[in-house]
């Protein structure tokens, strides 16, 4: 009988534990300073979220190259940080239990060059190593692969947001960039906003690095538009002003972002959505294809819910090392 892995998702706003066995939550609590103990003692072994790995190592590991994934997490110190600090305290406090990491954007080092890169100085881009790293990428890998090739739409409804498509499994379009500051708004995390106005902000009005990240990342999102409202559910069910204008803002970016996937594509031929969202409140999909009936949606392309989010996907992503460890070697 197998025995469960804990999947940890240490982002700074938004840290997640969760203990799985076989693609089933068994528990799942928000992450404070440390792992509960209770829950680690029933894990065969660890398995951490990275948003971004090197460019050499494979998509899941047990022996990562901590400092090439610093470096490859580089545009988003702090959460990176966090993630590695999570990972040498477990290491220091218990040596001989096991760590996985699963690395988010691998899949999408297989984008079109076009789609990686920015619009900015070429030399800039070389020197720095900047590039549209893509988000999620574990999750739309595996919400692709439920449909039988083609053109597939992958639509991420969760604390973090995101839309990716793939062509016959190979990606060929992402909303995110290299930091959660690019693409469609998350429940803490801003999506796009015009950088001049980043440099308007430091230059014209003297606001520091650190408050300007803290209302790009910590305070902006769905959280900064409706003025504290911190969870999906909440949201859907408020009637205030502000909570209505974040719900009507994210499903505006997604479609947006719908919009530009099918552009790039030419259509689709189906269409996945992932994340809390599907089970909190399937009506948000009808709100979100409505408008959309000049791509065929959802009449003319087949489309249905995965039960994958950011957790489970990153769990499935682990299965392969997890069933590499023998019975003698579970904890």
């Amino acid at each position: 009988m197998s025995q469960p892995i804990l999947v940890v998702d240490a982002a700074p706003q938004q840290g997640t534990v969760v203990l799985c066995d076989n693609g089933r939550q068994l528990a799942r609590v928000a992450l404070r300073t440390t792992i509960p103990a209770d829950l680690l003692a029933r894990a065969s072994l660890v398995v951490h979220r990275f948003p971004h790995g090197p460019a050499t190592e494979p998509e899941v590991t047990s022996a990562p190259d901590r400092a090439a994934a610093v470096a490859a997490g580089a545009w988003e110190p702090a959460d990176t940080a966090a993630r590695w600090a999570l990972w040498e305290q477990l290491a220091a406090a218990t040596p001989a239990r096991r760590q996985v990491a699963v690395y988010d954007d691998h899949w999408f080092r297989g984008l079109p060059t076009v789609e990686r890169s920015y619009g900015l100085p070429a030399e800039f881009c070389a020197q720095t190593g900047l590039t549209r790293s893509g988000r999620h990428g574990a999750l739309h890998r595996q919400a692709t692969a439920l449909a039988d090739g083609g053109r597939v739409l992958s639509v991420l409804i969760d604390f973090e947001c995101s839309v990716a498509a793939a062509v016959d499994g190979q990606p060929r379009y992402c909303s995110g960039g290299a930091t959660a500051c690019e693409g469609v708004p998350g429940l803490c995390s801003s999506g796009d906003v015009d950088p001049a106005a980043v440099l308007f902000l430091v230059d014209r009005l003297g606001w520091s690095l650190d408050a300007i990240e803290a209302a790009l990342q910590q305070r902006g999102g769905l959280q900064g538009v409706s003025r504290g409202i911190a969870s999906l559910d909440e949201l859907l069910q408020s009637d205030a002003p502000d909570a209505r204008l974040a719900v009507d803002l994210l499903l505006h970016r997604l479609r947006r972002a719908i919009g530009s996937a099918a552009a790039v594509l030419d259509g689709f031929d189906a269409v996945l959505w992932s994340g809390s969202a599907a089970a909190l409140a399937p009506a948000l999909l009808d709100r979100l294809v409505a408008p959309l009936g000049y791509l065929g949606l959802p009449d003319q392309v087949r489309w249905g819910h995965s039960q994958l989010d950011l957790i489970t996907a990153t769990a499935q992503a682990a299965l392969p090392v997890v069933a590499s460890v023998s019975p003698a070697n579970r904890w």
